[in-house]
């Protein structure tokens, strides 16, 4: 179950402890809309933020009052749109495409084209094994081998019209999805 949220809006982030319903907001340091932010993500207690427009991730302490660069060479995030960290930090493409980096550095992944092709992926997520691509516009969440890239598999969700969101819960083995205002879960 999950215990803590995190919600990032224009220079804040807030974070919501659904333990005791404690709603707390912090200014982000050095907040710049010019830098296009997309995608966030929290990882060992700290704050990762995607800034497409200084090709850059920066990285927040817990308490949100410096940032620091995380790249250590150049990058082309212009069309990043979402993140995912596992320890490695993949950076989704509109197009489905993935880039790894490890410790600042490209992996040189070897991420193959989605199949049907896509400019409409806007998030991932992953497990163990496997990155899960939500391509809403195409009804589908795309799954893909962390290990070499390769395509395991689609789920196809023709019934709904557009998906805005999802979320993995592994221990029960269920993807959550959410559609114009509704939550739905499937069985992995």
């Amino acid at each position: 179950m999950v215990k803590i949220l995190y919600i990032i809006a224009i220079k804040e982030i807030y974070r919501l402890d659904t333990r005791n319903n404690r709603l707390t907001s912090a200014d982000l340091s050095n907040y710049n809309e010019a830098e296009n932010y997309a995608g966030f993500s929290l990882y060992n207690q700290r704050v990762y933020l995607l800034a497409r427009a200084a090709n850059e991730l920066f990285v927040y302490p817990a308490n949100l009052t410096t940032r620091s660069t995380w790249l250590k060479e150049e990058a082309n995030l212009n069309n990043a749109i979402d993140l995912y960290i596992d320890g490695n930090i993949y950076f989704l493409n509109r197009d489905g495409q993935i880039l790894k980096y490890r410790v600042g550095q490209n992996e040189n992944y070897n991420s193959k084209p989605l199949d049907p092709p896509t400019n409409s992926a806007h998030k991932i997520l992953g497990d163990d094994k496997q990155l899960y691509i939500l391509d809403g516009t195409n009804k589908r969440i795309v799954i893909i081998a962390k290990d070499d890239g390769h395509l395991m598999g689609q789920y196809y969700f023709e019934s709904l019209n557009n998906i805005d969101d999802f979320a993995l819960d592994m221990e029960a083995r269920l993807i959550y999805i959410l559609a114009h205002d509704k939550l739905y879960g499937w069985k992995l």
